[in-house]
């Protein structure tokens, strides 16, 4: 979140003082981190961008490429352009690169992330709960309760169960 605050801040400067090839490429990286911090929230491990890494470097080089070609097509004193399908080159490149890429990228992923995101989701929850099942902690419990739970335990007690109609536990 940190980078994030200081790419904003980086867009705000570039805007501030009008430079506007800075500002559109540092937009293009404030958008991909955005998306890739979504995969940092969903564990806890740092720069785990799994299973989003393909779509943040497809999405960020897809952005990067059209953002230069862009610039590379369109001078402020420029008079002259030269047309792809009716569209000045620079134009073509920006809704090619900057939207319709982008689109077909999302349809794309969210017609191929079902058959391989969930294997990886449901296998990263399996190890989480294998893990907790192997240190004898109760998830949804907290922790000042669990060492009470596990010495009840131990000691032949019986856990708590589901809560019954009345409202109370076991």
């Amino acid at each position: 979140m940190s980078a994030i605050a200081l790419l904003g801040g980086s867009l705000l400067l570039a805007g501030c003082v009008g430079m506007y090839r800075l500002f559109s490429y540092v937009a293009a990286l404030f958008i991909v981190a955005v998306l890739g911090t979504a995969s940092l929230e969903r564990n806890g491990s740092e720069l785990d961008l799994a299973p989003y890494s393909r779509l943040v470097l497809g999405l960020g080089t897809i952005f990067f490429s059209g953002l230069t070609g862009i610039w590379f097509g369109w001078h402020l004193r420029t008079t002259d352009y030269t047309y792809l399908l009716g569209l000045p080159t620079s134009t073509m490149t920006y809704v090619v690169f900057l939207w319709l890429l982008p689109i077909f990228g999302a349809v794309y992923y969210a017609l191929v992330f079902p058959s391989t995101g969930r294997r990886q989701i449901v296998d990263s929850i399996l190890r989480d709960c294998g893990r907790a099942q192997r240190a004898t902690r109760y998830p949804l419990v907290p922790p000042h309760e669990h060492k009470r739970l596990v010495s009840q335990y131990r000691r032949g007690g019986h856990l708590p169960g589901p809560p019954t109609r009345t409202g109370t536990t076991d």
